[in-house]
């Protein structure tokens, strides 16, 4: 609860949840947006200096107002990270009904490719989509999207792997967590969600949001993650894991071996936990 990343307070204003936990001026429950950019940055300092993570096109977020003229105080109710974002990246909120299944699409201004792009969409954004047709599909907002770049909301998929490699050669940034530029923690988050589980939002806390490590020397399946102190791995078969990197500044596939010993070489140590989720 004390987390400065998952804790929803100011000296100035309080989620109402905290109140007789938290000492704050006053207390709220906020108010509900969803990010209307492509992606919204979430800074740990109010002089936004500091990405704490980037919240994708139509997720949900809750605001507490505190004075300031360009941001608010924010939570990302995907992640439960806290932090400063920029009012001008907000809008009213719609629940959605579609999220964009491809690695990357494009909204267009008219049911048309040659029209406008009003926005890029990441894999992982959400819509609310209220007219579909063979081709295009209209989205709460009048922009259009190409209808086989969707699914809907309530249809998960089955393998976080395919959902991670789809973001294979997408370059590396740190806090990321579109397909446009992701970090380690920020692929596992994209892959996960696309599966309708939900995770936080940096490798120490997704290390133990699915229980307790696997004993060592389980063999590695598709879909485990390995951690290692301050990074975690996907992997794609036995052998073969799929990360965002900054040794390729990349998302990369590699052999588990040679990876593991340029992690530990780089000061990550060994691997710390492997985990099923």
């Amino acid at each position: 609860m004390t987390d400065p990343r998952l804790l929803f307070a100011l000296p100035e204003i309080a989620h109402i949840s905290l109140r007789g936990r938290v000492p704050a001026r006053q207390f709220a429950g906020g108010a509900l947006h969803k990010v209307v950019c492509t992606t919204a940055g979430l800074y740990a300092t109010l002089d936004g200096t500091v990405l704490q993570r980037e919240i994708l096109y139509g997720h949900r977020v809750r605001s507490l107002p505190f004075g300031d003229a360009h941001r608010v105080f924010a939570r990302d109710e995907t992640t439960g990270y806290v932090g400063f974002v920029s009012r001008q990246q907000l809008g009213s909120w719609t629940a959605p009904t579609h999220r964009v299944a491809a690695r990357a699409t494009l909204a267009f201004t008219a049911p048309d490719f040659k029209s406008s792009v009003a926005m890029q969409m990441s894999l992982g954004a959400h819509l609310h989509i209220v007219d579909v047709t063979d081709r295009y599909s209209r989205t709460v907002d009048g922009q259009y999207v190409m209808s086989d770049h969707l699914v809907p909301i309530d249809q998960p998929e089955q393998d976080a792997a395919a959902v991670a490699e789809r973001c294979i050669g997408a370059p590396y940034l740190w806090g990321g967590n579109s397909s446009f530029g992701l970090d380690c923690s920020g692929l596992i988050s994209l892959a996960l969600g696309g599966c309708g589980r939900l995770v936080p939002g940096d490798s120490d806390l997704q290390q133990t949001a699915f229980g307790p490590p696997l004993p060592d020397a389980t063999p590695f399946k598709r879909g485990d993650l390995l951690f290692w102190k301050g990074h975690v791995a996907m992997m794609v078969d036995a052998d073969t894991l799929i990360h965002a990197n900054a040794h390729h500044m990349a998302v990369t596939c590699e052999p588990v071996q040679s990876a593991t010993k340029r992690i530990h070489h780089k000061g990550h140590g060994s691997i710390i936990a492997h985990v099923r989720p």
